[in-house]
């Protein structure tokens, strides 16, 4: 199993590196990902729940890709 940090520190490269939209959308799927990776799914509701840890680190993530989406959009 990975440690948190490390796949967290892998997105964070996944999204500085994209230089397109595909890769953008590719990173995004790279985020969720990480997220269902390391939280807990409930079968009853169909839901995933994060400690705060997890919770915080995926908002940073967030945030990263709402940057770049900014970013890649000055680039047209």
């Amino acid at each position: 199993m990975n440690n948190i940090f490390q796949t967290y520190k892998k997105a964070k490269k996944v999204i500085a590196s994209c230089d397109s939209f595909l890769q953008f959308q590719n990173a995004k799927k790279y985020i969720a990902l990480w997220f269902k990776q390391n939280s807990t799914y409930h079968p009853l509701t169909d839901t995933y729940s994060a400690d705060s840890l997890q919770q915080e680190l995926y908002a940073k993530l967030l945030s990263l890709q709402y940057l770049k989406n900014y970013e890649l959009k000055d680039k047209i």
